[in-house]
Protein backbone atom coordinates (compact mmCIF):
# COMPACT_ATOMS: atom_id res chain seq x y z
CA UNK A 1 0.00 0.00 0.00
CA UNK A 2 1.29 3.42 -1.12
CA UNK A 3 2.07 5.81 1.98
CA UNK A 4 -0.72 7.36 3.27
CA UNK A 5 -1.93 10.03 6.00
CA UNK A 6 -3.12 8.74 8.98
CA UNK A 7 -6.64 10.09 9.51
CA UNK A 8 -7.09 10.86 13.50
CA UNK A 9 -10.90 10.68 14.48
CA UNK A 10 -12.17 12.64 16.74
CA UNK A 11 -15.21 11.32 19.32
CA UNK A 12 -17.00 12.93 22.42
CA UNK A 13 -19.46 9.73 23.43
CA UNK A 14 -20.88 11.48 25.90
CA UNK A 15 -21.50 15.39 24.84
CA UNK A 16 -19.81 17.59 27.39
CA UNK A 17 -22.84 19.32 29.92
CA UNK A 18 -22.25 22.98 29.11
CA UNK A 19 -24.47 25.42 27.30
CA UNK A 20 -23.30 26.96 23.81
CA UNK A 21 -23.91 28.22 20.50
CA UNK A 22 -24.45 24.40 19.30
CA UNK A 23 -26.92 21.96 20.74
CA UNK A 24 -26.15 18.24 21.39
CA UNK A 25 -29.31 15.98 21.73
CA UNK A 26 -27.85 12.47 20.88
CA UNK A 27 -27.99 9.66 23.21
CA UNK A 28 -24.70 7.74 23.94
CA UNK A 29 -25.47 4.52 22.66
CA UNK A 30 -26.40 6.21 19.43
CA UNK A 31 -23.32 7.92 19.04
CA UNK A 32 -21.47 4.83 19.78
CA UNK A 33 -23.22 3.36 16.80
CA UNK A 34 -22.38 6.33 15.07
CA UNK A 35 -18.82 6.01 15.60
CA UNK A 36 -18.57 2.17 14.77
CA UNK A 37 -20.11 3.22 11.47
CA UNK A 38 -17.20 5.55 10.52
CA UNK A 39 -14.68 3.14 11.74
CA UNK A 40 -15.72 0.55 9.90
CA UNK A 41 -16.02 2.45 6.26
CA UNK A 42 -12.98 3.66 6.92
CA UNK A 43 -11.52 0.58 7.57
CA UNK A 44 -12.85 -0.89 4.38
CA UNK A 45 -12.49 1.86 1.97
CA UNK A 46 -8.33 1.46 2.38
CA UNK A 47 -7.81 5.20 1.90
CA UNK A 48 -4.90 5.01 5.09
CA UNK A 49 -3.27 2.49 6.46
CA UNK A 50 -2.96 4.12 9.98
CA UNK A 51 -5.99 5.38 12.13
CA UNK A 52 -6.11 7.48 15.62
CA UNK A 53 -9.21 7.23 17.54
CA UNK A 54 -9.25 9.87 20.07
CA UNK A 55 -12.07 10.23 22.77
CA UNK A 56 -12.41 12.79 25.71
CA UNK A 57 -15.88 11.88 27.47
CA UNK A 58 -15.98 9.28 30.75
CA UNK A 59 -18.16 7.20 28.57
CA UNK A 60 -18.73 3.61 29.82
CA UNK A 61 -18.94 2.43 26.51
CA UNK A 62 -15.30 4.32 25.38
CA UNK A 63 -14.09 1.09 26.37
CA UNK A 64 -16.07 -0.97 23.91
CA UNK A 65 -15.52 1.72 21.06
CA UNK A 66 -11.79 1.31 21.31
CA UNK A 67 -12.22 -2.76 21.48
CA UNK A 68 -14.48 -2.55 18.24
CA UNK A 69 -11.73 0.00 16.45
CA UNK A 70 -8.74 -2.31 17.48
CA UNK A 71 -10.90 -5.61 16.60
CA UNK A 72 -10.51 -4.05 12.92
CA UNK A 73 -6.94 -4.07 12.81
CA UNK A 74 -5.21 -5.60 10.10
CA UNK A 75 -1.97 -6.54 8.11
CA UNK A 76 -2.56 -3.23 6.12
CA UNK A 77 -4.35 -1.28 8.99
CA UNK A 78 -2.63 -0.04 12.16
CA UNK A 79 -5.20 1.59 14.66
CA UNK A 80 -4.43 3.37 18.00
CA UNK A 81 -7.01 4.41 20.28
CA UNK A 82 -5.91 7.61 22.69
CA UNK A 83 -8.52 8.63 25.78
CA UNK A 84 -8.60 11.93 27.16
CA UNK A 85 -11.36 12.83 29.38
CA UNK A 86 -11.62 16.09 31.29
CA UNK A 87 -10.37 16.14 34.75
CA UNK A 88 -13.13 19.21 35.11
CA UNK A 89 -15.39 19.01 32.89
CA UNK A 90 -16.60 22.67 33.99
CA UNK A 91 -13.57 24.30 32.11
CA UNK A 92 -15.13 23.14 28.78
CA UNK A 93 -16.83 26.37 27.12
CA UNK A 94 -18.67 24.60 24.28
CA UNK A 95 -18.22 21.88 21.72
CA UNK A 96 -15.51 23.50 19.55
CA UNK A 97 -13.36 23.90 23.04
CA UNK A 98 -13.35 20.14 23.80
CA UNK A 99 -12.77 18.95 19.97
CA UNK A 100 -9.88 21.57 20.13
CA UNK A 101 -8.44 20.36 23.18
CA UNK A 102 -8.69 16.57 21.91
CA UNK A 103 -7.29 17.45 19.03
CA UNK A 104 -4.00 18.62 20.41
CA UNK A 105 -4.00 15.95 22.91
CA UNK A 106 -3.93 13.61 20.18
CA UNK A 107 -1.45 15.63 17.91
CA UNK A 108 0.92 15.99 21.18
CA UNK A 109 0.81 11.97 22.19
CA UNK A 110 0.06 9.96 19.17
CA UNK A 111 2.68 7.49 18.04
CA UNK A 112 1.18 6.93 14.36
CA UNK A 113 1.51 10.89 14.06
CA UNK A 114 4.66 11.68 15.63
CA UNK A 115 6.08 9.22 13.36
CA UNK A 116 3.97 10.51 10.00
CA UNK A 117 4.76 14.66 10.69
CA UNK A 118 1.34 15.16 8.76
CA UNK A 119 -2.15 13.89 9.58
CA UNK A 120 -6.02 14.34 8.37
CA UNK A 121 -8.55 15.27 10.70
CA UNK A 122 -12.15 13.85 10.41
CA UNK A 123 -14.53 14.20 12.75
CA UNK A 124 -15.25 11.38 14.46
CA UNK A 125 -19.27 10.35 13.62
CA UNK A 126 -18.65 11.42 9.93
CA UNK A 127 -18.12 9.57 6.68
CA UNK A 128 -16.67 11.36 4.12
CA UNK A 129 -17.93 9.85 1.09
CA UNK A 130 -15.98 11.45 -1.84
CA UNK A 131 -12.90 11.20 0.66
CA UNK A 132 -11.77 9.20 -2.27
CA UNK A 133 -11.02 11.84 -4.25
CA UNK A 134 -9.25 14.02 -1.77
CA UNK A 135 -6.64 11.57 -0.62
CA UNK A 136 -4.15 11.68 -3.32
CA UNK A 137 -4.21 15.39 -3.12
CA UNK A 138 -3.44 15.52 0.59
CA UNK A 139 -1.08 12.79 0.27
CA UNK A 140 0.44 14.69 -2.27
CA UNK A 141 0.60 17.98 -1.02
CA UNK A 142 1.55 17.13 2.33
CA UNK A 143 3.95 14.04 1.77
CA UNK A 144 5.70 13.86 -1.53
CA UNK A 145 5.93 17.69 -2.41
CA UNK A 146 6.04 18.89 0.74
CA UNK A 147 5.55 22.57 0.25
CA UNK A 148 2.08 22.89 1.99
CA UNK A 149 1.71 22.96 5.50
CA UNK A 150 -2.60 23.46 5.93
CA UNK A 151 -4.95 22.42 3.82
CA UNK A 152 -8.40 23.49 4.57
CA UNK A 153 -12.09 22.88 3.22
CA UNK A 154 -15.01 25.47 3.45
CA UNK A 155 -13.09 28.95 3.97
CA UNK A 156 -16.66 30.97 4.50
CA UNK A 157 -17.61 34.19 6.51
CA UNK A 158 -20.58 33.75 9.58
CA UNK A 159 -22.53 36.77 9.13
CA UNK A 160 -20.52 38.08 5.96
CA UNK A 161 -17.88 39.46 8.96
CA UNK A 162 -15.83 36.57 10.66
CA UNK A 163 -13.97 34.41 8.09
CA UNK A 164 -14.59 30.44 9.31
CA UNK A 165 -13.10 27.50 8.47
CA UNK A 166 -14.81 24.26 8.35
CA UNK A 167 -13.01 21.64 11.03
CA UNK A 168 -14.98 18.50 9.79
CA UNK A 169 -11.99 18.10 8.11
CA UNK A 170 -8.66 19.53 7.41
CA UNK A 171 -4.86 18.06 7.00
CA UNK A 172 -1.67 19.45 8.95
CA UNK A 173 1.83 18.87 9.55
CA UNK A 174 2.57 18.02 13.74
CA UNK A 175 4.94 20.99 13.67
CA UNK A 176 2.37 23.54 12.10
CA UNK A 177 0.23 22.31 14.23
CA UNK A 178 2.38 22.49 17.89
CA UNK A 179 3.70 25.46 17.06
CA UNK A 180 0.52 27.64 16.09
CA UNK A 181 -2.51 25.61 17.12
CA UNK A 182 -1.88 23.75 20.24
CA UNK A 183 -3.46 26.71 22.83
CA UNK A 184 -6.16 27.48 20.06
CA UNK A 185 -8.80 25.66 21.99
CA UNK A 186 -7.89 28.13 24.84
CA UNK A 187 -9.67 30.75 22.57
CA UNK A 188 -12.40 29.42 22.00
CA UNK A 189 -16.08 29.96 23.55
CA UNK A 190 -18.60 28.79 21.94
CA UNK A 191 -21.16 29.63 24.62
CA UNK A 192 -19.79 33.54 23.73
CA UNK A 193 -20.22 32.68 19.88
CA UNK A 194 -16.17 32.23 19.35
CA UNK A 195 -16.22 29.23 17.42
CA UNK A 196 -13.12 26.71 16.79
CA UNK A 197 -13.83 27.20 13.22
CA UNK A 198 -13.51 31.24 13.63
CA UNK A 199 -9.70 30.54 15.84
CA UNK A 200 -8.55 28.25 13.27
CA UNK A 201 -9.69 30.93 10.22
CA UNK A 202 -8.04 33.56 12.38
CA UNK A 203 -4.42 32.00 12.84
CA UNK A 204 -4.00 30.34 9.12
CA UNK A 205 -5.21 34.36 8.18
CA UNK A 206 -1.65 34.90 10.54
CA UNK A 207 0.56 32.24 8.94
CA UNK A 208 -0.67 33.04 5.20
CA UNK A 209 0.43 36.69 5.74
CA UNK A 210 3.83 34.87 6.66
CA UNK A 211 4.31 33.40 3.70
CA UNK A 212 3.00 29.89 5.02
CA UNK A 213 1.62 28.01 1.87
CA UNK A 214 -2.26 27.52 3.00
CA UNK A 215 -4.19 25.38 0.87
CA UNK A 216 -8.26 25.15 0.28
CA UNK A 217 -9.50 22.27 -1.41
CA UNK A 218 -12.50 23.52 -4.47
CA UNK A 219 -14.59 20.49 -3.47
CA UNK A 220 -17.88 19.97 -1.29
CA UNK A 221 -17.39 17.54 0.78
CA UNK A 222 -20.24 14.51 0.86
CA UNK A 223 -21.18 13.85 4.47
CA UNK A 224 -22.85 11.25 5.28
CA UNK A 225 -23.97 11.82 8.99
CA UNK A 226 -26.53 12.71 11.95
CA UNK A 227 -27.47 16.10 12.83
CA UNK A 228 -26.47 16.68 16.70
CA UNK A 229 -29.49 19.07 17.51
CA UNK A 230 -31.83 15.95 16.51
CA UNK A 231 -30.30 13.28 15.35
CA UNK A 232 -31.76 13.27 11.66
CA UNK A 233 -30.09 12.47 9.10
CA UNK A 234 -27.71 15.87 7.47
CA UNK A 235 -29.25 14.78 3.88
CA UNK A 236 -32.42 12.36 2.68
CA UNK A 237 -31.38 9.03 1.61
CA UNK A 238 -32.46 10.50 -2.32
CA UNK A 239 -29.86 13.61 -1.83
CA UNK A 240 -26.83 11.94 -0.62
CA UNK A 241 -27.37 8.85 -3.41
CA UNK A 242 -27.37 11.42 -5.88
CA UNK A 243 -24.18 13.15 -4.68
CA UNK A 244 -22.35 10.01 -4.27
CA UNK A 245 -23.34 9.14 -7.78
CA UNK A 246 -22.26 12.50 -9.42
CA UNK A 247 -18.83 12.37 -7.43
CA UNK A 248 -17.99 8.82 -8.62
CA UNK A 249 -19.12 9.90 -11.88
CA UNK A 250 -16.89 12.92 -12.20
CA UNK A 251 -14.19 10.42 -10.95
CA UNK A 252 -14.48 7.98 -13.75
CA UNK A 253 -14.79 10.66 -16.21
CA UNK A 254 -11.55 12.44 -14.66
CA UNK A 255 -12.55 15.56 -13.66
CA UNK A 256 -9.63 17.15 -11.47
CA UNK A 257 -10.09 18.12 -8.03
CA UNK A 258 -8.36 21.47 -7.50
CA UNK A 259 -7.07 23.55 -4.55
CA UNK A 260 -5.91 26.76 -4.91
CA UNK A 261 -3.33 28.67 -2.51
CA UNK A 262 -5.11 30.96 -0.16
CA UNK A 263 -3.80 34.33 0.15
CA UNK A 264 -4.51 37.22 3.10
CA UNK A 265 -7.32 39.04 1.18
CA UNK A 266 -8.89 35.78 1.12
CA UNK A 267 -10.07 36.56 4.89
CA UNK A 268 -10.81 39.41 4.36
CA UNK A 269 -14.58 40.54 5.57
CA UNK A 270 -17.76 40.43 2.72
CA UNK A 271 -19.05 43.82 4.24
Amino acid sequence: MLKRLPILLTATIRPHRTDGVYKVNQPEEERYRQYCSALQWIAKSRLTDKLVLAENSGSSLTTDLFRYCSSLQGEHFRAETLHYPFPDESVVRGKGYGEGWLINQAVCNSEIISCSNSFLKITGRYKIRNLFRISNILDSLLFKENSCEFVCQGLSFYDGQIPVVSTALFACTRPLWLQNFAEAYRQVDDIQGWAFEAEVAQRLRSLVSNGIQVEEIQLPLVIDAFKTSDNQPLHNRSTLTSLILRSKIAHVIGRRVYTRTLCEDDFKCLG
